[in-house]
C-alpha cells in the first residue's frame, strides 16, 4: 500500500504560550509536529493560498466572513460576537 502526504492544519485565534503550543500533539506516531508563527507560516503558501490567508486573518481580526471569488472580495459580512 502507498502512503500519502497528509497535511493537516490547526489555525489558533489568540496568542500561545510555549507551554500550550507544546501541548499539541498529533496521535499518529509517524507524524512530524511543528509550530510555525503566523508570519512563517504564511510566507510558505503560495502566492494564490497566502492571499486567501491574509484576507481570512483581516477578516478573523474585525469578526467578518468574507466569500472570496479570484482574490478580490465579493461579499463583507459582519459575524456577531459570540
Amino acid at each position: 500500500m502507498r502512503s500519502r502526504k497528509v497535511i493537516s492544519h490547526l489555525d489558533v485565534t489568540a496568542p500561545l504560550a510555549a507551554e500550550e503550543a507544546e501541548c499539541l500533539v498529533y496521535r499518529d506516531a509517524r507524524a512530524d509536529m511543528g509550530v510555525l508563527r503566523t508570519a512563517e507560516a504564511v510566507s510558505r503558501l503560495t502566492e494564490p493560498a497566502r492571499a486567501r490567508a491574509l484576507l481570512g486573518l483581516q477578516a478573523l481580526a474585525i469578526n467578518a466572513m468574507v466569500y472570496n471569488r479570484n482574490g478580490a472580495i465579493e461579499y463583507l459580512e459582519s459575524v456577531p460576537a459570540a
